[in-house]
C-alpha cells in the first residue's frame, strides 16, 4: 500500500475513534452535566450513518448480482449480535443487584425487552424511549434501513437514485426540519412511517450513498482509487484526473477541518436548524476522507471499524513500504480503538448510566467530575476490549460449529 493511501485510511478510522468518543462524552454529560451548556456533540451519530451508507452501495457494488438484500442484512446482524446479545445479559446481571427486583418484576422486564433484544427499535413499536439501553437504537435503524436502501438498489437501482432516493431524503430531513428543528431526533416513535429515528437513520445512509456516487465521479489515477478492479465504476475520470497531486493533499485537511468545525461550533449552537448546516459539512468531511479510500475496503457497520489499511500500515506488514515512520504507533493505536468501537458503544451507556452512579456517588464539583471521565474513558475502553474478544470467540465457535 502507498503512503497516500496509508494515510488516508488512518485518517478515517481517526475520525471514527474521535466520533465514537464524542457520543460517550455527550451522553456522559447528560448525566452529569460536566460542561456549562449541554454540547450538540449527538452530530456525531450523523458522521456514522454517512459512513455506514457509503460501505452499504459499495458492499452492493461488489456483491449485489449475488447477494440479496435479506442476505446482506442477516449478515450485517450476524456481524453485530453477538456483541450485542453479550452487552445485553452483561447488563441485566448488573441491574440485578442495582434495581432489586422481586422475580415477577424481573421476568416482566425480560418479556417486554424482547423487541430489544432482537434489535427491533427501529421499526416504530410506539414505546419511546423504553428501552434497557437507549443507545442502541442507532443499530436497529442501520439494519432496517439498510436493508430498505439494499433491496431498492437491486430491484429498481436507477429509478431509486435518480428519483425515489433523493425526493425521500428530502421528504423526511423536511419532516425533520418541521417537526423536531434539529437533528436530535429519535423520539418520538409514533409508527413505522412516522419514526423519527428511522427518518434521520435512512436519509443519512441514502446521503452516504451519495458521497460514494460523487467519488465515483472524482475517480480516477490521481487518487489511486482503483475502481475500476473492484468497484465496478470506471477506473479513471477527466475530472479526477484534473484534479492535482496538490489537490489530493488539500480536500483531506480541508475536510478535517470542516470536522473540527463542527466539533467546536456544536458545543456553541445546538438543538437548531443550523444542525442541518452541521450535516452538509460533516457529508463534505467524509467524502473527501472517501477519495482515496481503496475501493475494495470490506464493508462494515459504521461503527465495526475498517481495520484493514491500517493492519497493513502495522509494523511488520509486508504492505507498509511507503508509511512514514512516525506513523505504525499512532496507526496501530488507532486500528486497535477503531476495532472495539462498536463494543465502546454498546457499553458506554451501561458504565454512564448505571455503573458509575452506583459504585462512586454523584460529583458536586467540576474537578471530580473530571475524574470521574477520566475514568469513564480508559473503563469501557477496557471492557470494550473483552467483550470484542468473547464476541470474536462466540462468533468463531459457532462458525466452527456449523463447517463441522
Amino acid at each position: 500500500m502507498d503512503q497516500r493511501n496509508s494515510r488516508t485510511v488512518n485518517r478515517i478510522d481517526y475520525w471514527r475513534v474521535v466520533f465514537t468518543l464524542l457520543i460517550m462524552i455527550f451522553h456522559f454529560d447528560d448525566t452529569y452535566h460536566l460542561f456549562p451548556q449541554v454540547t450538540g456533540w449527538y452530530i456525531a451519530v450523523e458522521f456514522f450513518f454517512l459512513v455506514s451508507g457509503y460501505f452499504l452501495y459499495d458492499r452492493f457494488l461488489r456483491k449485489g448480482a449475488k447477494e440479496s438484500a435479506l442476505s446482506y442484512t442477516v449478515r450485517r446482524f450476524c456481524g453485530i449480535y453477538p456483541a450485542y446479545v453479550i452487552m445485553f445479559v452483561v447488563y441485566y446481571l448488573i441491574l440485578i443487584p442495582v434495581m432489586r427486583p422481586t422475580f415477577e418484576d424481573f421476568a416482566y422486564h425480560v418479556l417486554d425487552s424482547v423487541p430489544e433484544l432482537l434489535l427491533m427499535q427501529g421499526f416504530g413499536l410506539g414505546r419511546g424511549w423504553n428501552y434497557v439501553n437507549n443507545t442502541t437504537w442507532y443499530l436497529s435503524v442501520m439494519l432496517v434501513a439498510g436493508y430498505f436502501i439494499y433491496a431498492m438498489l437491486r430491484y429498481r437501482k436507477e429509478l431509486f437514485l435518480k428519483v425515489i432516493g433523493p425526493l425521500l431524503v428530502i421528504a423526511c430531513y423536511a419532516y425533520l426540519y418541521r417537526h423536531n428543528g434539529s437533528l436530535d431526533a429519535v423520539i418520538p416513535v409514533e409508527d413505522f412511517f412516522r419514526s423519527y429515528m428511522l427518518m434521520r437513520g435512512f436519509a443519512g445512509m441514502m446521503l452516504g450513498v451519495y458521497i460514494h456516487l460523487l467519488r465515483e465521479r472524482f475517480g480516477g489515477e490521481t487518487f489511486g482509487l482503483n475502481s475500476g478492479e473492484a468497484g465496478g465504476v470506471p477506473a479513471y475520470s477527466a475530472v479526477g484526473g484534473a484534479l492535482t497531486e496538490r489537490g489530493l493533499k488539500v480536500l483531506p485537511v480541508l475536510g478535517s477541518f470542516s470536522f473540527i468545525l463542527v466539533i467546536v461550533l456544536a458545543t456553541q449552537c445546538r438543538y437548531t436548524v443550523v444542525d442541518y448546516t452541521y450535516l452538509v459539512m460533516i457529508a463534505f468531511g467524509v467524502f473527501t476522507a472517501m477519495l482515496t479510500l481503496p475501493a475494495a475496503a470490506e464493508d462494515g457497520s459504521i461503527l465495526p471499524a475498517l481495520t484493514e489499511g491500517l493492519r497493513r500500515s502495522a509494523p511488520g506488514s509486508p504492505d507498509r513500504e511507503g508509511v512514514p515512520a512516525a506513523a505504525p504507533r499512532l496507526a496501530s493505536a488507532a486500528a486497535k480503538l477503531s476495532a472495539i468501537s462498536l463494543e465502546m458503544y454498546l457499553l458506554h451507556d451501561m458504565f454512564r448510566a448505571v455503573i458509575l452512579p452506583y459504585l462512586l456517588p454523584w460529583p458536586e464539583t467540576a474537578g471530580s467530575k473530571l475524574i470521574l471521565l477520566a475514568l469513564y474513558i480508559p473503563a469501557v475502553t477496557a471492557s470494550a476490549a473483552g467483550l470484542h474478544f468473547a464476541a470474536s470467540r462466540a462468533a468463531r465457535a459457532v462458525k466452527e460449529r456449523r463447517a463441522a
